[in-house]
């Protein structure tokens, strides 16, 4: 419980910490516009139009901007929330295929990595990307076990948040798990 702790501890530490220069900065700033402005659909920057990512972080973050306030914790609170979705499914997904014990340990080794660390601090598309993208798959390998529309209905939720983060490419990763399980159980 205590490496628990302390993952914890930093993930809600580093909410507090200021927002990183450039692509975190330029994120922050179009979800403080979206809010200001009220245009969602629309993605500006310095209101020029905004092209280069998809508008989920942009979206969550205007909303919890509008919750908490326009400082750090209403830009980074989405994401570090979508990350703990992250790492509860990797607990999830650990469980079906192994013990008890394999599924505590995996989800803790998520949280405890580098990566995750920095995207509770430096706030990109990429936190969200993870954690809708392990969410799908949970669902999906969850459907292989005990067929049900509800896990098909989340995997594609999981799915189109998670190209709604990142772009395509959040497809493919679902994807290639996906046929990687079929041809390991043929």
């Amino acid at each position: 419980h205590l490496a628990w702790c302390l993952i914890l501890a930093i993930y809600l530490l580093n909410l507090r910490i200021p927002i990183a220069d450039i692509d975190a900065a330029q994120y922050a700033t179009i979800a403080m516009e979206m809010l200001q402005h009220g245009s969602y659909l629309q993605v500006f920057l310095n209101g020029e139009d905004y092209l280069d990512k998809p508008p989920l972080l942009f979206w969550l973050s205007a909303v919890s901007m509008k919750i908490f306030g326009i400082n750090e914790v209403g830009y980074k609170l989405p994401s570090v929330l979508a990350l703990l979705l992250g790492i509860y499914s990797t607990y999830r997904l650990a469980k079906l295929h192994y013990s008890e014990a394999i599924a505590r340990v995996a989800p803790l080794i998520l949280a405890s990595t580098h990566a995750l660390l920095l995207m509770t601090n430096d706030v990109r598309t990429d936190g969200l990307v993870t954690a809708f993208t392990i969410f799908s798959i949970w669902q999906l390998a969850y459907y292989f076990q005990r067929p049900n529309i509800k896990s098909i209905l989340l995997a594609a939720l999981g799915c189109g948040l998670a190209m709604l983060a990142k772009g395509p490419i959040a497809a493919v990763i679902i994807c290639s798990a996906l046929v990687g399980q079929v041809i390991f159980k043929k």
